[in-house]
């Protein structure tokens, strides 16, 4: 709960003074970046350097994540799997090594939904900070994980072969004694791949806010640099349960890969003693109408955030998006609001609507616990001469629970792919209607936020409790 303040225009003056900050330093930000005011102008396909890794930009007392996350989907079997490559750090980073950080070093999910058999499964690594080696080539996050065993052997990598153009590789190992926890499957999963990634459009929205973020609260930043991607390349996976599976992937439209990447200090949070609140959350949206004709892709991505980031800046809304409808045409806006006050940006006009309605709710429960998810979300964006709105109906066999660690907290992300969802864009000048059309194979869907997790304790040397 929001701490009071005895007098009324003290409130007042700390409101006004505050948003006099933060309107200050994004100006200055926007300013020096050579962007012009009102807010800031997104960098369309941005190079490697806006993917770097960050780790040396950030407060070496306090903790820090980063994660680079991959989602492969075949369109015409409805099949996903997901991969992060994370880094999450707080050992000596905090005050109390022992109680406030319990989860250090790196992390390596496989996931995936099955649509096909109706079954979703993932498996995490963890790996010791010293396992992973930044390689110094110039290419700004050229990332290896090494076999702790065998250290002339790499067991996952992230590669950037130029701008645009990347590789990521990994070994997911058959009774790991690297194995964190896995659901819905056993250890003897194994998983091996190697893919190329050609970008074919990519989309950064938040360059202007990387400084104040750095220096002010380390809320979760947000670069979806390649969220439209030919791939090329192959993934084998096997089980005790799962009959070895082959997936050699070609540029077609058949195929399509996206990647995003996050960091931060601080993950979205609910105010002290609401742990688990679910109005304090993420969400994330994403739909593809893939063409053999990549000109004429459409690609659109959008994420909303919920925090309480304590004083001065209190609860916190923000919500960006980017709506690419072909090669010269794309739509991007940003939204923030802040004691009430509606701060926004897009290259179309005013942003008249941005906004998620969320229903349907119902309790789920899994090998980790209970939560509270909503099945429908529904999310409008309007600008001056756009209305799009993506109407998103999942089942909760749509989705996996991601874990991603922070300190002595685990944040649970809901992860949906693949799921029923119907797209309308108009173009409100001539009332033209673009699209209206369902869509179920080339969609995405979350719902995160800090709830309880009961996390499995067996193989206990495996949970890295510091």
């Amino acid at each position: 709960m929001k701490p009071s303040i005895p007098m009324k225009n003290n409130n007042t003056l700390l409101k006004y003074f505050t948003i006099g900050v933060l309107l200050t330093i994004i100006t200055i930000s926007v300013v020096n970046a050579g962007i012009p005011i009102p807010f800031y102008e997104a960098i369309l396909n941005p190079p490697n350097i806006h993917e770097r890794i960050r780790i040396q930009e950030y407060s070496s007392h306090e903790p820090f994540y980063q994660w680079w996350y991959y989602w492969l989907r075949d369109t015409e079997l409805n099949r996903h799997y997901a991969f992060t490559y994370a880094i999450s750090l707080c050992k000596d980073r905090v005050a109390n090594n022992n109680k406030d950080c319990k989860y250090d070093g790196v992390f390596i999910l496989f996931s995936c939904v099955d649509h096909t058999i109706n079954k979703t499964f993932q498996k995490v690594e963890h790996y010791e900070y010293k396992d992973l080696e930044i390689v110094n080539d110039g290419s700004y996050f050229h990332l290896k994980v090494l076999n702790p065993l065998q250290r002339n052997q790499t067991l996952y990598e992230i590669q950037p072969l130029k701008d645009g153009l990347y590789q990521i590789s990994g070994n997911l190992r058959k009774n790991s004694p690297n194995e964190w926890f896995q659901t819905n499957t056993d250890s003897s999963l194994e998983a091996q791949w190697n893919f190329t990634i050609d970008r074919i459009y990519g989309y950064y929205g938040q360059k202007q806010m990387e400084k104040p973020d750095e220096h002010f609260k380390g809320i979760i930043q947000w670069n979806t640099y390649s969220h439209s991607s030919q791939v090329s390349g192959l993934l084998t996976y096997q089980s005790n349960s799962i009959q070895n599976t082959i997936i050699q992937t070609i540029h077609d439209k058949r195929y399509r890969f996206y990647c995003d990447m996050n960091w931060g200090t601080n993950l979205p949070d609910a105010p002290p003693h609401d742990n688990g609140d679910k109005r304090y959350a993420w969400g994330w949206y994403y739909v593809n109408i893939p063409s053999n004709n990549i000109q004429n892709e459409l690609s659109i991505i959008a994420g909303s955030g919920r925090t309480y980031a304590n004083f001065p800046l209190y609860t916190l809304d923000a919500l960006f998006g980017d709506i690419r409808l072909n090669s010269t045409h794309h739509i991007e806006l940003t939204q923030i609001v802040a004691y009430s006050e509606t701060f926004y940006y897009t290259n179309d006009g005013k942003v008249l609507q941005f906004k998620v309605d969320r229903s349907e709710w119902t309790t789920v429960k899994d090998s980790l616990g209970e939560a509270d998810i909503p099945l429908r979300q529904v999310l409008t964006m309007e600008t001056t001469n756009y209305l799009v709105v993506m109407d998103f109906k999942s089942k909760w066999t749509d989705y996996n629970r991601l874990i991603f660690p922070l300190k002595a907290k685990l944040f649970s992300d809901f992860e949906a792919l693949g799921v029923s969802s119907h797209l309308k864009i108009v173009y409100k000048p001539t009332n033209q209607i673009l699209y209206d059309v369902d869509i179920s194979t080339t969609t995405g869907l979350e719902f995160g936020y800090g709830i309880d997790v009961n996390f499995p304790t067996r193989r206990g040397s495996k949970i890295n409790l510091l």
